[in-house]
């Protein structure tokens, strides 16, 4: 199953780069397409735990985000 996220990015925020690397540094991949990140997950722990690890990372850049979670 994958988690899709789609960003929205602020000028007042950190700059898109550097989010871009947090959160690849925390497992996601860059997608072409309706969303700019993925993350694959296996188990509904783990879904719960990556968007946990996510908003944590993404608290105080100003970035707002959307999710979805399809099965492949």
């Amino acid at each position: 199953m994958k988690l899709y996220v789609r960003l929205e990015f602020s000028p007042e925020g950190t700059d898109p780069f550097t989010v871009i690397t947090m959160l690849k540094d925390i497992g996601f991949s860059a997608v072409l397409g309706d969303y700019d990140f993925a993350y694959e997950y296996a188990k509904p722990n783990e879904y719960k735990d990556a968007i946990d690890k996510m908003h944590d990372r993404l608290k105080g850049t100003g970035v707002r985000y959307s999710i979805a979670s399809k099965h492949s």
